[in-house]
This record gives structure tokens, C-alpha cells and sequence, in this order.
């Protein structure tokens, strides 16, 4: 950032016209005038402003904020002083909610090896950077490093929390996320399913993040090749979340839309199309037949027919699409050419072959 760009936000308050400065930016002025740029005061409500700023939606704001912040508390309060590292951790936060992963990851690092310097390796604040830094690492696309570190990071956290407490079991949940995007599906799976054991146990079935975890212990088992006990998983995920969170609320309708794509990919095909046919009619009044999520299940349902010879009816469901998604989206928009596409590619199919006894 240039000495410009710094200035910029702290100057532009007293720029701007009256009506446009919140109330604690008006605060900021009258505490600045009355005691001064370096009162513990002064620096404790920027540091209120930075974090309502990004709370409000603009975190890179926030990060530029907190950046300006921060040397004048460690000149004012100190290198190693509580609200130094406070807004150390902030300002990382914000850089990667700002989208800059890669560079709050460092600022993780550095603040983690502070902290443990200060702190101690088994304060809580010093665990917390140490998860923040894994967190981040892992988003700045290094799944790999992040899995490693989690390993570790669990392990001490467990140590000194105790192994049933539900920030240790937060931890394992992200530690399996990254073994998951690491592409290490078959130790994800493992780990979701002794998670998912534990958090029952100490938690509850009926938690929606226990209910989450199970639905990870889905999508992992897919992904390392065991599908049939994937299916087993959701078939069991349904009807709970159905009760707990809804049958329509958007997880439980994502769940069932997974389970029916994946009988389809089972050979299934009759029992998805039922399915898919089930959950296009319960959705479509709610949301209504162009949103997206319908538009999705009714495509699988007119692929998975078409799949099956049922040109007839897979030309039917794809008609119906393209008859609700143009008039709201328009004929150039992508949903809209696709369906045109499947209608012009069955309604050639159909002209072909000519009606079979299946279609009549």
C-alpha cells in the first residue's frame, strides 16, 4: 500500500459532508480534538470503526484500516502489548476476507510465533492463530500444508481443551475438510466418520453442524469410491433433516437432489427419476420453475430419461424448462441455449427412431 493509499482513509472522513460520517466516525473527530490522536481512547474506537467497517461488507476497507491502525499502537501501547495482538488478528481476518489468503496466512504465521513467545503454546489466543493460520493457508489453495498443520494444531488443542470439548471438534471437522481438498478422500472419509460417532455423542444427532458433518461423510465416501455406502449415509441424512431443519430448507433439498444423482449413477435409474420427478414438484411452487435449483433438478430428471430411451418424456421436461427459463432470462442467456440445445437435439432423436411403444 502507498503512503497515498494510507492516507486516504484517514483523511477522507474529515473530508467528507456531515451527513455521509457515521456516528462513531463523528466520535473519532470529537475524541481526537479533545484528547488527542494517541489517547487509548482515540486508538480503541479506530479500532471499533475498522471492525464495524468490515462487518458491514467492506472488508479491504477494514484491512486498510486496522493497517493504519497498528503502528500507532505499538508506538503508543507497544509491540507486545493485548491490543497490538488483538489487532494484528483482526487485520489478518480482513486481508483474507478481502481475498488475499496467501498474504493473511503469513500475517498468521508471524502473529502465531509472537503469541507463543508471549502467551505460551497452550493459550488459547496462540491456538486460535494457529487455527486461523491452517484456516487461511488452506484457502491460499496449499490443502497439503493445511491438512499438516490441523494434524498438530488438533492434537495440542486436544490436549488442552480435552478431546470432547466442541472447539476441538470444530478443529477436526476443518482438519477433514482439508484432507478432503487435498484430494486424501479415503482419510477425510475416516476422520468424518468418527466426527460425526463423537459429535452424536456429545453433542447430538439433531445439531444442524452434526447433520453437515454427515452429509460430508456423504460426499467423501463418493469421492473415494465407496457410493454404496454413500447412499446408505444419505438414505439415513433425509428423513433427518427433513424433521430438524425442514423439507425445505436448502440442505435438506441439496441432500436429496446428491442422493438422487448418485442412484442414477448406480444404475438406479428408475428410482432417481421418481425422486428428481418428487422434489421438482415439492420445489417449483416454492421457488419457482427458472430458479436455478429447479431448473437443475428437472434437467437431471430429463437427462436421466433420456438416458433410459424415454426421449418422449425427457423432450417434455426439457420443453417445460425452456418454456419457463426464456421468458425470464432470455433467449441468450446460457440456461436458456442449453435447453434449446436439448430440445432441438430429442425432438431430431424422436424424428429418427419415430414413437416407441415406451414413448406412446
Amino acid at each position: 500500500m502507498t503512503s497515498h493509499d494510507q492516507q486516504h482513509d484517514e483523511e477522507q472522513v474529515t473530508r467528507m459532508a456531515p451527513e455521509q460520517i457515521s456516528p462513531l466516525e463523528q466520535t473519532i473527530i470529537n475524541q481526537t480534538r479533545e484528547l488527542g490522536k494517541d489517547h487509548p481512547t482515540v486508538l480503541s474506537s479506530r479500532a471499533n470503526l475498522a471492525a464495524q467497517v468490515g462487518e458491514g461488507g467492506d472488508p479491504a476497507r477494514a484491512a486498510r484500516l486496522y493497517e493504519q491502525l497498528l503502528p500507532d499502537l505499538e508506538r503508543v501501547l507497544g509491540a507486545d502489548s493485548a491490543d497490538m495482538l488483538l489487532g494484528r488478528s483482526n487485520h489478518a481476518h480482513w486481508v483474507g476476507c478481502a481475498g488475499d489468503p496467501a498474504r493473511a496466512a503469513e500475517l498468521d504465521k508471524e502473529l502465531a510465533a509472537d503469541m507463543e513467545r508471549l502467551l505460551g503454546p497452550n493459550h488459547l489466543n496462540t491456538l486460535t492463530t494457529r487455527a486461523n493460520y491452517a484456516g487461511w493457508l488452506g484457502e491460499a489453495g496449499h490443502p497439503d500444508q493445511a491438512a499438516e498443520l490441523y494434524e498438530k494444531f488438533v492434537a495440542d488443542q486436544t490436549a488442552v481443551l480435552g478431546k470432547d470439548n466442541a472447539d476441538v471438534l470444530v478443529s477436526r471437522a476443518n482438519h477433514a475438510d482439508m484432507l478432503r481438498r487435498a484430494g486424501r478422500s479415503d482419510e477425510a472419509a475416516d476422520e468424518f466418520e468418527r466426527l460425526v460417532a463423537d459429535q452424536t455423542r456429545v453433542l447430538g444427532a439433531d445439531r444442524p453442524d452434526t447433520l453437515a458433518l454427515r452429509a460430508n461423510l456423504a460426499e467423501c465416501l463418493l469421492e473415494s469410491e465407496q457410493p454404496e455406502r454413500a447412499v446408505e449415509v444419505y438414505e439415513g441424512l433425509i428423513p433427518d433433516e427433513r424433521r430438524v431443519l425442514g423439507a425445505d430448507h436448502p440442505d435438506a433439498l441439496v441432500t436429496r437432489a446428491n442422493h438422487a444423482e448418485l442412484l442414477g449413477r448406480l444404475g438406479r435409474a428408475d428410482d432417481a427419476i421418481a425422486e428428481f420427478g418428487r422434489l421438482a414438484d415439492e420445489v417449483g411452487p416454492a421457488m419457482g420453475p427458472a430458479h436455478p435449483f429447479t431448473v437443475a433438478v428437472r434437467g437431471n430428471m430429463g437427462n436421466l430419461l433420456a438416458q433410459q430411451g424415454r426421449i418422449a418424456e425427457s423432450l417434455e421436461v426439457f420443453e417445460a424448462i425452456l418454456a419457463d427459463i426464456e421468458p425470464e432470462f432470455g433467449s441468450d442467456d446460457p440456461n436458456t441455449v442449453t435447453a434449446r440445445t436439448s430440445v432441438e437435439y430429442l425432438r431430431e432423436q424422436l424424428r429418427q427412431r419415430g414413437p416407441t411403444s415406451r414413448d406412446l
